[in-house]
């Protein structure tokens, strides 16, 4: 190994870049001596799975760790899956790309009819970019008592922002539902979705929502989203 690929590996570790860690140590893993293949393979293979975190005790009934699975095993329409490696080339490039202004989709909202794949390719999109998929629990988050939601929303994203991560937000309509003036919940419900916008212009990772009911959504939110993938089916035509 070079001097200058162990010196950019200590200056990603120092400065908390998991991503960029691991695409130098993957790099390096690509240009291993005939010796040791063997060996660069297993570490290739380490690298590619998303670490685990240690989540504080305040949030541990918030938040929880999505099993990841890889891009290529899902059966995915040719339009999606297009869409959905656009969004995780631009994704690997983030910081490039805000040095130079750009945005990249780091903001993503899938919507379909249940159990058409959305939670599995937001896990997808962490595995490849190596980084932990944190879910929100929206049973952890909803209550009854007034302000007591947003709260816990607040806690919630504030304790996944200090690490690296894909945040999900399944099934966000629950939490997200368009604004009105009329009863004390749809009061409550208000400040849940100012809560929420908040945190999102907080949030400085990744966010990938999910929802059968888009049309619910507040526009605030919609708003926040960089990418809609809103096909009639997620799923490709031999699932």
């Amino acid at each position: 190994m070079r001097w200058s690929n162990i010196a950019a590996l200590i200056q990603a570790h120092c400065s908390g870049n998991d991503e960029h860690f691991r695409r130098i140590a993957r790099q390096v893993c690509a240009k291993a001596p005939e010796g040791s293949r063997v060996t660069a393979a297993k570490l290739g293979e380490m690298l590619g799975r998303p670490r685990l975190v240690a989540l504080p005790q305040n949030v541990q009934n918030l938040l929880y760790q999505v099993e990841t699975v890889e891009l290529p095993r899902l059966l995915l329409r040719d339009d999606v899956l297009a869409q959905v490696g656009e969004s995780i080339r631009l994704l690997q490039h983030r910081f490039e790309l805000k040095m130079q202004g750009l945005t990249s989709d780091s903001r993503l909202l899938f919507t379909g009819p249940p159990g058409c794949g959305k939670t599995s390719v937001a896990a997808a999109i962490g595995a490849a970019l190596g980084l932990p998929c944190l879910g929100l629990s929206l049973a952890g988050a909803i209550e009854s008592y007034m302000g007591a939601t947003g709260k816990k929303l607040a806690d919630a994203l504030a304790a996944a922002n200090t690490t690296p991560c894909v945040l999900l937000l399944d099934e966000v309509d629950a939490i997200a539902q368009t604004r009105t003036s009329e009863g004390a919940s749809a009061q409550e419900s208000a400040r849940v979705v100012n809560t929420l916008c908040i945190e999102l212009d907080r949030f400085s990772g990744i966010v990938v929502a999910t929802t059968n009911r888009s049309d619910i959504i507040d526009p605030a939110i919609l708003r926040r989203f960089d990418r809609v993938v809103d096909p009639r089916t997620m799923l490709g035509p031999d699932a």
